[in-house]
């Protein structure tokens, strides 16, 4: 199992990838939190990631899942260099928001850095999404591998530099823009965009009319993962409190990557032969389910020494919300959402996503007045699963396709139970 795992294809080369990018985010709050920064600090760094994603996480995914449906069909010579004019075009949009925001009032981070560095971090950070796709889309191994390496090691470099040399949060951000323009410049050479950019921008606004479908999945699907950081903010307005919530509502980078990867990698499988690609589906995400929920377990149980100690005593709260948000492995191992995108259900996917972020806010809301921090996260857990099992109702319901012919039902219910029993387990581990 372990070696066939192991064996590199172009979609394990993908998810290589994609783990060493989150990973380079996973260590550096790490290196954040124990090399001398303050809590409110990561807290403000915390909150810049946050906004930058606020304002493009929904359009990045919406053309990134219409850059790979396309790549079967010959609509188009040179998609690369309209797919780039495409989040060029919104990207150059998200900066104007940015900066008509800060014009009506709203001093972002002013005592940090210029509003302008933050414009331009989104410019040239955003389209950069699109390198490891046209990298996974090629086959190029090699290349997708050594530039998970670079983001890596990059990321990493852009807090610890900063930090050796005395220059703290500024310095971090200055750095990170930098190290955004290098890749920016990277995904020029790819796609050769000097040449002519102008018409390439627009063409690309056709590609931007067609993806609108995938769009308006994400603006809602991540609606649904972004309430939760308002809802922190709107009522614990203090940084600290919101770095305490976000370093606890995260997993491990290798799991989260490892299944979103999956599903995202798997959706031209399910568009060229569907039989093969439900196959497909069943058999990696039984192989991910042997690596993801062990490890999940394990972290159930020693959160609450890790979080202190790892990281420093302000965090040992957070171990609470890590455990909750580690049940979502219950819905992150399961795909119906990745047979309807293959077969074209993006009207279907948008409605349920509405349904979902119905169902978060009202849980969220409901829970937090009871738990506080905690009943935030168990919303979220409740909307994953519930939008999963409304998807795989639809496909049983609607086209006949089971359950058991994209996942490993046995499989899938042993660790299941397993790891909520871990989960209640950990509970009295805490009290103790």
């Amino acid at each position: 199992m372990i070696k066939d795992f192991l064996k590199i294809d172009p979609l394990k080369a993908y998810q290589l990838h994609t783990i060493l990018k989150q990973s380079g985010f996973f260590i550096s709050g790490i290196i954040m939190a124990k090399w001398g920064l303050s809590t409110t600090e990561i807290g403000t760094y915390e909150y810049w990631m946050f906004l930058v994603s606020t304002v493009s996480y929904f359009w990045v995914n919406g053309l990134i899942q219409e850059f790979l449906s396309r790549q079967n069909t010959d609509e188009h010579a040179d998609k690369n260099n309209l797919f780039f004019g495409a989040f060029v075009l919104f990207s150059l949009l998200c900066s104007v928001l940015i900066l008509v925001i800060h014009l009506m009032g709203w001093p972002i981070f002013k005592d940090i850095l210029p509003v302008g560095l933050l414009i331009l971090f989104i410019f040239l950070h955003v389209p950069s999404f699109l390198i490891e796709h046209i990298l996974h889309i090629r086959k190029q191994l090699n290349a997708q591998i050594s530039y998970g390496l670079f983001t890596f090691i990059g990321q990493l470099l852009c807090i610890i530099i900063p930090l050796l040399i005395g220059a703290g949060l500024k310095g971090i951000f200055y750095a990170i823009v930098i190290y955004s323009a290098i890749k920016f410049i990277y995904l020029l050479f790819l796609v050769k965009a000097y040449n002519p950019l102008h018409f390439t921008l627009f063409n690309s606004w056709r590609l931007i009319l067609a993806s609108t479908p995938f769009i308006g999945y994400y603006i809602i699907s991540g609606s649904s993962s972004l309430i939760d950081g308002w809802i922190v903010q709107f009522n614990y307005p203090d940084q600290s409190s919101f770095a305490v919530y976000k370093y606890g509502a995260r997993d491990l980078p290798i799991l989260t990557t490892l299944a979103f990867s999956l599903g995202t990698g798997l959706v031209p499988y399910i568009s060229r032969n569907l039989n093969n690609g439900l196959n497909e589906i069943k058999i990696r995400s039984a192989r991910l389910m042997h690596i993801s929920f062990p490890i999940a377990g394990i972290l159930i149980l020693s959160s609450t020494w890790i979080f202190p100690h790892l990281l420093n005593p302000s965090f040992a709260e957070s171990a609470k919300i890590f455990n909750i948000y580690m049940l979502l492995m219950l819905a992150r191992l399961a795909y119906p959402q990745t047979v309807l995108s293959g077969l074209g259900y993006s009207k279907f996917l948008l409605r349920n996503a509405c349904l979902e972020l119905v169902v978060k806010a009202a849980f969220s809301i409901l829970l937090f007045q009871y738990i506080g921090l905690a009943g935030i996260a168990f919303g979220t857990v409740i909307a994953n699963i519930f939008e999963k099992l409304n998807s795989s109702y639809f496909l049983y319901k609607k086209l006949n396709i089971s359950v058991k012919q994209y996942m490993p039902v046995g499989i899938y219910t042993i660790y299941s139970v397993a790891l909520i029993i871990l989960f209640v387990l950990s509970q009295f581990i805490e009290k103790m």
